[in-house]
């Protein structure tokens, strides 16, 4: 039984090979052959095998219509992006099965055989080659593919930076973003001493406590086990911070008074503060205590003293330069009134000082009268002349 077409052999027999199935189900009346050796049909028919075909329909040399599957391309893919793109046929009708028959999908991917769709997270770069078929167990049709898979743009969200203080809490946002799935961060070289790097965040922070010259620290971002990665270079130095000396000036020094004075810093890093005279002396007598900054004494020399303290911790520097200068107290003579003395009568006279910041030693010019003699600590003129 033939329903409406029949191809025969060169010995005008049936060829059975060509089965049409249910066949056609209205009259078919026109054949032409095609280039491609495909058979184009028409008639008054609605449907062939079961396929509806609007009065016309391509049959292939196997009596398989015309299979166009779609699309011709397919859309590249992303490193750690969903994927999604679904296949589709035309001219195959009831259950069919789609498979990858050459090459394979990107790592990652996989190819539903029910629907054609082709979903999954890709994980490897590279450009994929492959063949989709679609079939329907008697008729197939073929379709070849490329697809690219590319990293994502990763780009950082932070190019600019300043230098770390050292002492002084320190920041750096050195995350990226573009990225499809949680980035893996490093650091090359190491970080100065007190600073460190956040591997899941990307932050640089801490506060650092040794100095350092310029130096280029390269971070790299990277996802996906390192497929995808980019880097970016920071260049920073860990300086001073801005330090001071006060008070701005010194009082002056008394000869016999004793001095204090203590010398503070403010900005240098926290610690042991050392303290020193970088030039100049203080003047004699006094001293400046190393750990403490205090300048005490009792001056013994006068004159005007130049000198520059300096507070230094880790490195880093205050100084300041002073003048001080030491006088000699104000010293007055207590009795500025004499009497004259008698001969061969007791005589006192008063001669003592005040005002002396340090015990005194009298003297007279020219020697005193026969009989009378000056007390050389006490100022006191006594005798009987």
């Amino acid at each position: 039984t033939r329903n409406r077409i029949i191809r025969l052999n060169t010995d005008g027999s049936i060829d059975n090979t060509f089965s049409i199935g249910t066949g056609f189900d209205e009259r078919v009346f026109n054949f032409a052959l095609q280039a491609d050796n495909k058979l184009l049909v028409g008639g008054y028919f609605t449907i062939y095998n079961g396929t509806i075909r609007n009065r016309i329909a391509r049959l292939l040399t196997n009596n398989c219509p015309s299979i166009t599957i779609a699309p011709l391309s397919l859309s590249g893919g992303t490193v750690g992006n969903a994927y999604f793109q679904t296949i589709s046929q035309t001219g195959l009708s009831g259950t069919v099965s789609w498979s990858v028959s050459v090459g394979t999908l990107p790592t990652g991917l996989s190819l539903n055989s029910s629907t054609g769709q082709i979903s999954g997270t890709p994980s490897i770069t590279g450009t994929f080659n492959f063949t989709i078929q679609v079939t329907d167990g008697t008729c197939s049709q073929t379709q070849v593919y490329s697809v690219v898979v590319s990293c994502p743009t990763l780009v950082f969200n932070n190019t600019s930076v300043s230098n770390a203080i050292i002492g002084t809490p320190y920041n750096l946002d050195a995350s990226i973003s573009g990225n499809t799935q949680p980035v893996t961060y490093s650091v090359s070289p190491a970080l100065p001493v007190g600073l460190s790097l956040n591997t899941s965040t990307g932050e640089i922070s801490g506060t650092p406590t040794i100095l350092t010259s310029s130096n280029i620290y390269t971070v790299t971002a990277s996802q996906s086990a390192g497929v995808c990665s980019v880097t970016q270079n920071y260049t920073f130095t860990v300086v001073c911070p801005t330090a001071s000396l006060n008070p701005n000036t010194l009082p002056n020094a008394t000869i016999g008074t004793a001095y204090n004075q203590t010398i503070s810093q403010t900005g240098l890093p926290s610690g042991t503060i050392n303290w020193s005279i970088s030039a100049g002396s203080l003047p004699a007598g006094l001293s400046l205590n190393t750990s403490t900054g205090v300048i005490s004494g009792i001056p013994s020399a006068t004159g005007t003293f130049n000198f520059t303290i300096e507070a230094s911790n880790s490195g880093c520097l205050a100084s300041r330069a002073y003048s001080m200068v030491v006088s000699c107290p104000t010293i007055t003579f207590t009795n500025t009134i004499v009497n004259d003395a008698i001969i061969g009568t007791s005589y006192s006279l008063d001669a003592e000082v005040t005002g002396n910041t340090a015990p005194v030693t009298y003297s007279v010019n020219p020697a005193l009268p026969a009989g009378l003699s000056l007390n050389t600590s006490t100022g006191v003129i006594s005798g009987i002349p």
